[in-house]
């Protein structure tokens, strides 16, 4: 199952989070544009980097690209070494702090949700509104 999640971990680290699209809506249709802009890890290890906006860059890297394959491989090494290599106490202080460690490999989703609201807007001609009111009654 680990080996799996990292496998999920890896796949959605290399795909678009999420992408900017410009969408006009003209009366009763709309005409989506290509996309503007694609959110991905890479993308915002490397878009944070070039804007010198390092510590971020670098949280998003860390907690984001490399902490959830360590934890994983944490948790097998816990679950799998024999017990006289790693006593029962020690592997119970490493799976206790992997548990209060784990909410920061969410970085990267927090980061994401706020660039998805932030990119969230709608813009608005009062004329061409008034004009569609008028032509639908």
């Amino acid at each position: 199952m680990l080996v799996s999640t990292m496998a999920l971990f890896l796949w959605s680290n290399l795909e678009v989070g999420a992408s900017v699209v410009l969408t006009i809506h003209t009366g009763t249709s709309s005409h989506p544009l290509p996309s503007l802009f694609d959110f991905s890890l890479a993308n915002s290890i490397r878009d944070m980097w070039s804007a010198k906006v390092y510590p971020l860059s670098i949280l998003i890297a860390v907690f984001s690209g490399g902490w959830p394959y360590l934890k994983c491989l944490l948790m097998l090494f816990c679950w799998f070494m024999p017990r006289d290599v790693v006593p029962v106490k020690q592997q119970n202080r490493i799976l206790l702090a992997l548990d209060a460690l784990g909410k920061w490999s969410l970085v990267d989703s927090y980061l994401l949700v706020a660039m998805m609201v932030a990119f969230r807007f709608t813009l608005f001609n009062p004329e061409t509104s008034a004009l569609m009111r008028i032509l639908k009654s």
